[in-house]
Parts: structure tokens; C-alpha cells; sequence
């Protein structure tokens, strides 16, 4: 048994995990605590969101959240756990969005609007996959992010971590769909989240 998340990976715990998840599928509490460990791996460094990422972490992260909608807990994981290998890692953020995975969040934060933590993680999942990529577009446009974002932002006025993370990636596509916000009522949102923060 190791004694820490470095000896776990030298173990190969990382190909373990999703090994593991790949194979029992059919078990939504393995699904929730592999991902919320690669979660925790993926945080430490970048050279474990490669290695998550060569073997196929984020595949059987996105086929989690897929098979298991309605698990808000699973969806809570599995977004921290993708969010966190999208981090800077712009080969991870490609394969969560050439994997459905930007609709895939945004529809887990559309189906769950009160779970403060989908929203949240859901808000920080874009905001690293969009930093790595560069084509805010996509998300903001595409697959209705924008309108998605401004209700996380309107339902959890308290939730800091909803607020920043949001705040974040409202930045980000305001470069590009600064109109479109107004319209849709970011300023005010934006005014509150500073008073507030």
C-alpha cells in the first residue's frame, strides 16, 4: 500500500485507475472515487497529466460522465478530474473537446443547476480548457455556454468558487461575444460578483 500519491504513481496507479475504470464501468462508486483520485493525482503535476492523459484518462473520464447523467456526485468527480488534466495541458483540453466533452459539461451543468459543486467544477473545467485551447467560440456559441454560465452566476451568488470560476471564463469569451453578454445580462452579474468577492 503506498504511502503517497508519488509512490501510487510509480507504481503505475495512474494506468491502475484507468484500467480499473475502464473495465468496471458498471460501477458508478469506482467511477466516482477513481476519478476523484485522478483528480488529486492530476493536481499534483504536469508530468501526471501526461501520463493520465497517454492513457487515455480522459476517455473513460468523459464515458463515465456519460453513462451516469444523473449521478451528481460522479459528475462532481469526474468534472474535478477533468478539469484538472485539461490544466495547462493543451493535448488534454483537445481530447475533451474532440471527445464531446465541452458539451458534455455543459449539459451536466444544465441538468444540475442548484448542485453548486457541478456548476463550479463545470465553470472551471471550461475556464482550463478554453486557457489551453484558445477557441473560446465553440463553447460560448456552439453549444449554449454562455446563457449556461450566466444562470450558474445568477443562481449562486454566495458560492466563491461558482463566482471566480465563472467570472473567469466570462472573461475569456467576452473578448469575443462581448454584445451577446450584455445582452443576455452579464454586466449586472459582473457588478455583483465584485461587490460580493
Amino acid at each position: 500500500r503506498p504511502d503517497s500519491h508519488a509512490e501510487f504513481v510509480e507504481l503505475q496507479g495512474i494506468e491502475f485507475l484507468v484500467d480499473a475504470m475502464r473495465k468496471h464501468a458498471h460501477l458508478p462508486r469506482l467511477q466516482m472515487y477513481a476519478s476523484a483520485l485522478l483528480h488529486d493525482i492530476a493536481c499534483e503535476s504536469e508530468e501526471n497529466r501526461i501520463k493520465a492523459g497517454a492513457v487515455d484518462g480522459v476517455e473513460v473520464l468523459l464515458r463515465a460522465l456519460r453513462t451516469y447523467p444523473d449521478d451528481v456526485l460522479l459528475l462532481e468527480c469526474g468534472t474535478a478530474a477533468l478539469q484538472a488534466l485539461a490544466f495547462f495541458s493543451p493535448d488534454n483540453a483537445a481530447a475533451v473537446v474532440e471527445g464531446g466533452g465541452l458539451l458534455l459539461i455543459l449539459e451536466s451543468m444544465r441538468a444540475h443547476p442548484t448542485a453548486e459543486e457541478v456548476q463550479s467544477q463545470g465553470c472551471l473545467a471550461l475556464r482550463n480548457i478554453l486557457r489551453s485551447r484558445g477557441d473560446t467560440e465553440a463553447a460560448a456559441s456552439g453549444f449554449g455556454g454562455l446563457p449556461l454560465l450566466l444562470d450558474a452566476l445568477r443562481l449562486h451568488p454566495g458560492s466563491q468558487a461558482v463566482q471566480e470560476f465563472g467570472m473567469s471564463v466570462l472573461q475569456l469569451w467576452m473578448r469575443e461575444q462581448a454584445q451577446r453578454a450584455a445582452t443576455l445580462g452579464a454586466l449586472p452579474l459582473i457588478v455583483a460578483a465584485l461587490r460580493g468577492h
